[in-house]
C-alpha cells in the first residue's frame, strides 16, 4: 500500500522531507476503514491479529478494506485472546512476547489490533528514512514529525500505549475528535464533488 501511495501522491515529486506521505484526509479514511473493521471483529469476540500494509486493500472506488483474517484469534469472555498470530513489525509487544513464548507484563487482549492499526497509520503519515527512523519510532525513542497533525499524533500515541488497558477501543478511536472532524471534512468534499 505504501509504494502505491508514494506513486499516486503528486506531492512525492519535489516533496519536502517533513511533508506527510499521504494527505491527512486520506490517513483519516484509512483510519476509519481499519477501525471500523476492528470494531466489527472485536464486537464478535475476534481480533484480526495481522493488520499490516500487505493486508490492506484499496478498492476501485478508492475505499479501503482490511483483508486476510487468516490468523484471526478468538477471545474468551474476559477479552483475552486464545491463540496468537501476527507480523513482527506490526505486532503489539504483548503479542510478540506471546508468539516468542516469552514472559510479558500484559495479557494479549482484543486491543492488540489497536497497536497494529496505529503502526499502519504512522507509516501512512510520514517518510521513515534516516531522519525519521521507523525502528526508533517502534521502540518509542522518537516521536512522529511535526508535519503530522496534533490530533492524529495524539490518537496514534494512545493506540500504541505499552499497557493495552490504556489503549482506546476501536469504537473510542472512531469517536476521537480529530478523526470525527477529519471524516466530516472528507464527507463534505465528497458531497461537493458529486454536486459538480
Amino acid at each position: 500500500m505504501q509504494d502505491a501511495a508514494v506513486r499516486a501522491n503528486p506531492r512525492t515529486k519535489g516533496r519536502k522531507r517533513w511533508d506527510m506521505l499521504l494527505p491527512a484526509a486520506r490517513v483519516a479514511e484509512v483510519a476509519h476503514a481499519l477501525l471500523s473493521a476492528v470494531d466489527h471483529m472485536n464486537g464478535n469476540g475476534m481480533a484480526h491479529c495481522d493488520i499490516k500494509l500487505d493486508n490492506i486493500f484499496t478498492m476501485a472506488d478508492g475505499g479501503v478494506r482490511l483483508g486476510d483474517p487468516g490468523v484471526a484469534c478468538a477471545a474468551d469472555e474476559a477479552g483475552l485472546l486464545l491463540s496468537a498470530g501476527g507480523t513482527h513489525m506490526f505486532c503489539s509487544p504483548e503479542m510478540w512476547a506471546k508468539l516468542k513464548d516469552e514472559p510479558c507484563r500484559y495479557p494479549v487482549t482484543l486491543k492488540t489490533d489497536m497497536f497494529s492499526v496505529a503502526r499502519v497509520l504512522a507509516l501512512c503519515c510520514c517518510w521513515h528514512d534516516s531522519h525519521v527512523s521507523w525502528a526508533e519510532y517502534l521502540r518509542w525513542e522518537r516521536d512522529l514529525p511535526g508535519c503530522v497533525p496534533a490530533g492524529l499524533k495524539e490518537l496514534i500515541a494512545a493506540m500504541v500505549a505499552e499497557d493495552p488497558a490504556q489503549r482506546p477501543t476501536a469504537r473510542e478511536a472512531l469517536d476521537h475528535p480529530w478523526l470525527v472532524e477529519a471524516m466530516r471534512q472528507v464527507e463534505q468534499q465528497r458531497r461537493a464533488g458529486s454536486a459538480v
